[in-house]
C-alpha cells in the first residue's frame, strides 16, 4: 500500500496560486458545487464540517446552510486563504485538520462534507478517516461526498475505492448519488444518512 499524498505538494500549490484548481472561478466548478448542494434539499442544518475547504469556494455557500460551518484543510497555506476569503460570514470558522491523524468530535455535526479530497488518502488512512467521519456525525445527520471521477495518476484511491469507504460503513444509509459531466468533466456525488 502506498502512501497519502503528503501535505507539502498542497501546500507547495497554494504558494503558486490561491486557486491552483479554478474552484474560484471555473463554471465547471459553479455547476458541480450547486448540483451537490442540491442534493441535500431544503434541509438547514444545525452545525457543518467541511472537510477539504480548499480556498473556501463551497464553504461560502455552506454558511447559508447551516448555522454553524466548520471548514477544515490540511493544507495550511489554504487554510489561511479560505479564511479571508470567509472572514465576514457569520458562523463559520476554518481550521487546519489533519486526518486521520486528528478527527473531528465524536456526534458533533448534522451534516458532513467531504470534496475532492478522499482520494488523496490511501486504503488504511481512506478507512480510518471514513470511521472517524462517521463517528462525528449525529443520528439522522447527513454526510455528503463530491469527488472528481477521472482517472488521475496523483490519486491513491479511485473515485469507486472512496464511494466504497463510505457506503461499507455499516452506520450509513446511501439515499442518492450519481455521476454527472459538466464542460468534458465527470464528478460523482453521493448522499448518504446515519
Amino acid at each position: 500500500m502506498g502512501d497519502s499524498k503528503p501535505l507539502e505538494l498542497f501546500d507547495d500549490l497554494y504558494r503558486e496560486s490561491d486557486d491552483p484548481w479554478n474552484t474560484l472561478t471555473s463554471a465547471y466548478e459553479r455547476e458541480k458545487i450547486a448540483d451537490a448542494l442540491s442534493q441535500l434539499g431544503s434541509r438547514h442544518y444545525r452545525h457543518i464540517f467541511e472537510l477539504g475547504c480548499g480556498a473556501g469556494a463551497m464553504t461560502e455557500h455552506l454558511a447559508e446552510r447551516g448555522d454553524l460551518v466548520s471548514a477544515v484543510d490540511g493544507s495550511q497555506v489554504a487554510v489561511d486563504i479560505a479564511r479571508r476569503r470567509c472572514a465576514e460570514l457569520p458562523g463559520v470558522t476554518v481550521g487546519h485538520m489533519v486526518v486521520p491523524a486528528s478527527l473531528p468530535p465524536r456526534e458533533t455535526f448534522d451534516l458532513v462534507i467531504v470534496s475532492e479530497v478522499a482520494y488523496y488518502l490511501n486504503a488504511e488512512d481512506l478507512r480510518v478517516t471514513v470511521a472517524g467521519l462517521v463517528d462525528a456525525l449525529v443520528v439522522g445527520g447527513d454526510l455528503l461526498t463530491v469527488h472528481w471521477a477521472e482517472d488521475d495518476p496523483d490519486h491513491c484511491s479511485t473515485v469507486e475505492e472512496v464511494g466504497a469507504a463510505f457506503t461499507g460503513d455499516g452506520r450509513l444509509t446511501p439515499l442518492r448519488g450519481h455521476t454527472a459531466t459538466r464542460h468534458g468533466t465527470s464528478y460523482r456525488v453521493d448522499l448518504l444518512r446515519r
